[in-house]
């Protein structure tokens, strides 16, 4: 009996990445350097990938708020633009997106997320008060997605940095069309 392969190829997987970098205008250079070097590695990165894009309790605009918080806070310039793009095509307000990028007022349930998101990085009692809204406001699946979305936030850039690919992650001018 013959089987079938369904495993995509290194070729097919490498067009599938430059096509990606070429819908979003993403560097994608250090995920071309695992495919080469550690497919492997490329696969279980995968993961991240898929933490950074896990939602389905979590409302569109706070999930989104979340992750360009995230990203802000990583200092990721390219990862916070791609991210600018996917909230702008999933629908998120352009006022929203660019509110969180610009650090202007956001409607108060927002800011919340925001606060949250900008807490973690330095634990403090305001950590738990907010998480605990977060918590009774959008339910314990969402908090778990903002959770995992913060987290993933800050793997794109580390990673990038570890395998030497700062440049892709400097401060850019944002694009919010």
């Amino acid at each position: 009996m013959k089987t079938i392969d369904t495993d995509p190829t290194l070729d097919q997987i490498r067009a599938g990445l430059d096509a990606y970098s070429n819908q979003y205008d993403y560097d994608i250079s250090y995920m071309r350097h695992m495919l080469d070097h550690h497919p492997e590695a490329l696969q279980a990165f995968q993961g991240v990938i898929a933490l950074a894009n896990c939602r389905q309790h979590a409302p569109l605009d706070v999930f989104f708020v979340a992750k360009l918080a995230g990203f802000k806070q990583s200092d990721c310039g390219a990862c916070l633009q791609l991210s600018i793009r996917l909230a702008l095509e999933a629908g998120v307000r352009r006022e929203v997106v660019e509110a969180v990028v610009r650090g202007k007022p956001l409607p108060a349930e927002l800011e919340e997320v925001t606060r949250f998101v900008y807490s973690l990085e330095e634990y403090n009692a305001e950590t738990d008060q907010l998480r605990e809204s977060l918590r009774n406001k959008y339910g314990e699946a969402a908090l778990i997605e903002i959770a995992l979305v913060v987290t993933a936030a800050h793997m794109f850039p580390r990673t990038k940095r570890a395998l030497g690919y700062y440049e892709s992650c400097h401060l850019m001018q944002f694009d919010f069309e």
